[in-house]
């Protein structure tokens, strides 16, 4: 067990030196670097200092809206949990996805405002806060469609969604890829009822790899959506700054709307401010046995938190009083927060730090009279999430229902809950329960959830976290305004593996086509890209969408030792649209 302390002074002489002379610890070097492009989606992150680091102190990243860790990586859509690890040099450490990094522009972050266990020195300062950004991509000179959102074969999509499309690379933004409906076809198309090209409205990000698809009003309800890039009627196409544009046919998917039922959360108003009191647990559960804690030494995290409304007033001292009578300051590196944290390497070594019993959070915010609120933590914590089907799901058929199945949230209470989320290897979320978008509710008493067919994509791995949340507090007039918050979480993380629609077997690793070209005796040619030893099917179609046509095998290939095959289709029907697409088998 480690107290995590924020702030400490030292004044003492070492050998005749003051502390005061030490230097804090500084980022030498990062991998990759700052700024970097066309990232592998497999990459590490490798950050190595100065100076030799206290390595006592446990790697936690940052959970959003909630906890800041001494780390995080953030981008649109991203919230995996990335594997952190110390160097034996203990001048180093390396992050690393649980599954792989989404082809998107990542910030980088070391100690955050607000850091909970911020990294020091060996010699006790503080790193300051530091961070950079990369870029993930293909290479290649061609665009590649790297995510689409909603991703295709998304159901319950609100009308209200912007629809995107990121590229491995910047675009040109030529904002004459509208076209002028109908008569000048967009290098986009759209369609499904009710839908009219000439509403969408296109936009690009700062970076010029994401397209902004924005629908005058909302999008039809209860509509299934069709899309496919760069058409051959549009005179204007997707491209690069160097003219290479994304291939003719390559790329068309389809979603479906929901209901528009409003499901946004209200916003926290901005004189409101929380203070919370919290005992986390987080497990990963890789086999059909029992889950086991997250390695990392911060699976287990007990705190409090004081936290100042937008508008002020912030807080001016906290202390926390534990059942045995210890009285905990709280302190802070910024103004508007006040905070302690406690971790733990076992669970005997948590519950010996955060006993169930009476806690009372003390806390001063500007001017005001000292508020005093008593919160009593449970002797029963909430049992470890698990799969109770893990083998099942590790060959989930996309095409049909799925139950996922759980232990049962023993002595939950109707105050307490349970939620689940599903996200695909782009970092997207594929799937959430309870979703009021949807709707979808989920109860504490719940042991089991259906994943509609054809909400996971075919041939895919997800990351999966389920929570049992155990709430001991919650109030939002005990101390003018300032919500208060008390809750026991347990989570476990797992992985779940989808099929296509054949159902047995192993789980087939899914393979892309890249650096389409036309050689010079008129044949089609690809690169298949995947799993290195995997054989694929390489299939053909001449229509899309309402003029969708079966599609025929042409040729099997198996990739080399680098992941590669090179395909050539010698017997194309050049006289008409081709559609390829590979098929692991």
């Amino acid at each position: 067990m480690r107290v995590a302390p924020w702030l400490a002074l030292l004044t003492s002489l070492v050998f005749g030196f003051s502390v005061h002379a030490q230097t804090a610890p500084k980022l030498a070097s990062v991998t990759p670097v700052d700024g970097a492009t066309l990232v592998p989606t497999t990459a590490s992150l490798v950050f190595v200092f100065d100076q030799e680091m206290d390595t006592t102190v446990p790697l936690f990243q940052s959970i959003p809206n909630a906890i800041a860790g001494n780390f995080e990586v953030t981008a649109p859509g991203f919230n995996q949990s990335l594997l952190a690890t110390w160097g034996a040099d203990k001048k180093s450490f390396t992050l690393k996805a649980v599954i792989q990094f989404p082809y998107a522009t990542f910030t980088w972050r070391l100690n955050p405002t607000g850091s909970l266990f911020p990294l020091k020195g060996k010699n006790g300062l503080a790193l300051a806060t530091v961070s950079g950004t990369f870029s993930t991509g293909v290479g290649g000179t061609v665009p590649v469609l790297a995510a689409a959102n909603p991703a295709t074969d998304s159901i319950g999509v609100p009308p209200s969604q912007v629809v995107s499309f990121s590229f491995d690379q910047a675009m040109k933004t030529n904002t004459a890829i509208a076209g002028n409906p109908p008569s000048v076809a967009a290098a986009i198309s759209w369609s499904g009822a009710g839908i009219e090209a000439s509403k969408f409205r296109y936009t690009w990000s700062a970076n010029s790899r994401v397209l902004f698809c924005d629908y005058e009003g909302n999008l039809p309800v209860n509509t299934e959506i069709l899309w496919e890039l760069n058409p051959a009627a549009a005179p204007v196409k997707l491209e690069n700054p160097a003219g290479l544009a994304v291939p003719t046919g390559m790329y068309a998917g389809h979603f479906t709307t929901g209901s528009g039922i409003p499901c946004n959360p209200p916003t926290t108003p901005p004189n409101m401010g929380f203070f919370t009191l919290f005992k986390s647990s987080s497990f990963i559960q890789d086999s059909a046995s029992e889950p086991v804690p997250m390695e990392g030494g911060s699976s287990f995290t007990f705190g409090a938190i004081v936290q100042a409304a937008a508008l002020g007033p912030n807080p001016v001292s906290a202390s926390l009083t534990a059942p045995n009578g210890t009285v905990t300051p709280l302190t802070s590196f910024v103004p508007q927060t006040l905070q302690h944290g406690v971790i733990a390497a076992t669970e005997e070594e948590f519950e010996a730090a955060a006993p169930a019993g009476t806690y009372t959070m003390r806390f001063v915010m500007g001017t005001q009279p000292e508020a005093s609120v008593p919160m009593t933590v449970p002797a029963l914590n909430p049992p470890v999430p698990r799969i109770t089907n893990f083998d099942a799901a590790q060959a989930i058929r996309a095409d049909a229902d799925f139950t996922l199945a759980w232990n049962p949230f023993t002595g939950a209470s109707a105050t307490d809950y349970i939620s689940i989320t599903l996200i695909d290897d782009r970092g997207r979320v594929r799937f959430t329960a309870p979703d009021p978008c949807v709707p979808r509710e989920l109860l504490s008493t719940a042991t089991s959830v259906v994943i509609p067919a054809k909400t996971l994509a075919t041939n895919s791995v997800l990351s999966g976290t389920i929570v049992f949340n155990r709430s001991f507090y919650s109030s939002t007039n005990a101390v003018p305004n300032m919500g208060g918050y008390g809750s026991v979480t347990r989570s476990t993380q797992f992985v779940l593996r989808t099929q296509g629609g054949g159902g047995g077997g192993t789980t087939p690793t899914p393979a892309r086509l890249t650096h389409p070209q036309r050689l010079s005796n008129g044949h089609p040619q690809f690169i298949v890209e995947g799993a290195p030893g995997s054989r694929h099917a390489v299939q053909r179609t001449t229509g899309l969408g309402s003029t969708a046509t079966p599609w025929l095998s042409v040729q099997t290939v198996t990739l080399d030792a680098a992941g590669s095959a090179t395909f050539e289709d010698a017997a194309a029907d050049l006289s008409r649209p081709a559609y390829y697409r590979a098929q692991a088998e």
